[in-house]
């Protein structure tokens, strides 16, 4: 079996996350643009996760990894200020690690 990679992971919880009730889900994709006065424009701080959803009110992050990926300094930062502020940080390496807001989103926290 090939390798999957964290693309494909990302497409199928996404699949699965955004046919659940009560949530509303979005991928972000954080890359710098370059504005036309040539200025740097980053559009969300570093370290934002992959996913980001709304579960009966909670705000729940996503960040897909590979089986041997590591949360980048920037990404440990947010994960702790997203704790933090009451959300819910998930690191998913493959969809099931997603399971825990499927059952949220259909019978609550």
């Amino acid at each position: 079996m090939g390798v999957v990679t964290e693309s494909a992971t990302q497409r199928a919880i996404l699949i699965r996350l955004g046919a659940l009730p009560h949530t509303l889900c979005a991928r972000t994709a954080a890359t710098a643009v370059y504005l036309p006065n040539g200025r740097l424009h980053r559009p969300l701080p570093p370290g934002w996760p992959d996913i980001t959803l709304i579960v009966r009110g909670i705000a729940v992050a996503v960040e897909v990894k590979s089986d041997i990926g590591r949360l980048r300094p920037s990404q440990e930062t947010m994960q702790a200020a997203w704790l933090a502020a009451g959300g819910v940080w998930i690191t998913a390496r493959r969809v099931e690690d997603v399971d825990c807001v499927v059952t949220a989103a259909r019978e609550g926290w």
